[in-house]
């Protein structure tokens, strides 16, 4: 099995939708976004979604494909890197219409959580951020996370500059392996507003390692 790195591309954009709703079919807060939309249009949007980040000033997309199948996307994260002015640019999926199905008021009430970490923990100007990384079940546990996170961690480290994630309780592990330490952990709970379940997610910061 031959497993390669690339830039992401938006001809494969419906397949990260698929990755993303993959690797998160047991996490209480994906399966609470769109209870009753249906799966192709919820691989649509979250496919259109990185798609739009893609020209972005700062970010940078990667993706890995497994050329024994096919090309097929297997995995893929989002980097934002320092951008000086930049501000809290939106990620694609804040900037797009939700579709049909979707829970709103918990829709709405994670992203705020999840701003008000970024807004005490993150500065866009001086700081790399993970904003997201999805890895198929089947190829988890293959190192595929190290190797996403890998170049943007050696820039950060050439920079000076610290890196943040917010991770779930899954990831949060490997990301403890890369040197991020913790600084809170919060329970997303918002059961009262229609979701299937809560989790803790925890905000993270890496120094930068001496080069």
């Amino acid at each position: 099995m031959t497993l390669i790195v690339q830039p992401a591309t938006k001809e494969n954009a419906l397949q990260r939708g698929e990755v993303q709703l993959a690797s998160n079919a047991h996490d209480p807060i994906m399966k609470s976004f769109m209870p009753d939309t249906p799966y192709d249009v919820q691989v649509k949007f979250f496919g259109e979604a990185t798609a739009k980040d893609l020209e972005k000033p700062g970010f940078r997309t990667l993706e890995v494909i497994d050329t024994e199948s096919d090309g097929k996307v297997v995995a893929f994260a989002q980097w934002k890197y320092p951008t000086p002015s930049s501000g809290m640019e939106k990620l694609g999926l804040e900037e797009m219409g939700f579709p049909d199905g979707t829970n709103i008021p918990f829709t709405e009430s994670v992203f705020a959580l999840y701003k008000g970490l970024l807004e005490k923990y993150y500065d866009a100007e001086t700081m790399y951020y993970l904003a997201y990384m999805y890895v198929l079940p089947a190829y988890q546990r293959r190192g595929l996370g190290q190797r996403l996170m890998e170049q943007a961690l050696l820039d950060a480290d050439k920079d000076g500059a610290k890196a943040f994630v917010c991770a779930s309780e899954l990831g949060r592990g490997l990301y403890a392996k890369c040197e991020f330490k913790k600084v809170e952990t919060v329970l997303v709970d918002f059961i009262r507003l229609g979701a299937v379940g809560a989790r803790n997610t925890t905000a993270m910061i890496r120094e930068p390692s001496q080069v």
